[in-house]
């Protein structure tokens, strides 16, 4: 009988195990797959900022060199 019955406990902490298991492959993936979008999503905010930061920059070095030619 005592076999058996460790047999049993054997078997439902095998089996609650394997649920743990799972369960933490699956919150992992969750958390996963939102912090992707997040980098991605800053990668993105970081590029036009830097687009934008660019463009100004050569727009106003245009302009100056524009203005500094009229002067002359």
């Amino acid at each position: 009988m005592t076999d058996l019955s460790s047999q049993l406990l054997f078997h439902i902490l095998q089996s609650e195990q394997t649920i743990l298991t799972r369960t933490d492959q699956k919150a992992y993936t969750l958390l996963s797959i939102p912090s992707v979008f997040i980098v991605c999503f800053r990668m993105m905010v970081i590029t036009v900022f830097i687009v934008v930061i660019l463009a100004a920059y050569f727009g106003l070095a245009f302009i100056k060199e524009g203005l500094e030619s009229l002067s002359i």
